[in-house]
């Protein structure tokens, strides 16, 4: 379980500063992030500007700045 961890903690690594095409699959009110998946299908949670709210459903483009070892966070490219 620790060496798949690192792997994964790897892999997702190599996401951080790259712009991805996010499908919006909701709000977390709590953490203030919106919650989306790539198209690789992995889970990128990501900020936006204040007067900015994402239709769910829509595509965004996000540039991925933290990675997790099952999520990356990000921010939305306006």
């Amino acid at each position: 379980m620790t060496r798949q961890k690192e792997i994964q903690i790897a892999r997702y690594r190599r996401y951080i500063g790259t712009i991805s095409e996010v499908m919006v699959e909701g709000k977390n009110e709590a953490r203030g992030q919106w919650i989306g998946r790539t198209s690789q299908n992995k889970t990128l949670n990501f900020t936006t500007p204040r007067d900015t709210s994402p239709a769910i459903g829509s595509y965004v483009q996000v540039r991925a700045t933290t990675s997790f070892p099952n999520s990356l966070l990000g921010e939305l490219v306006v």
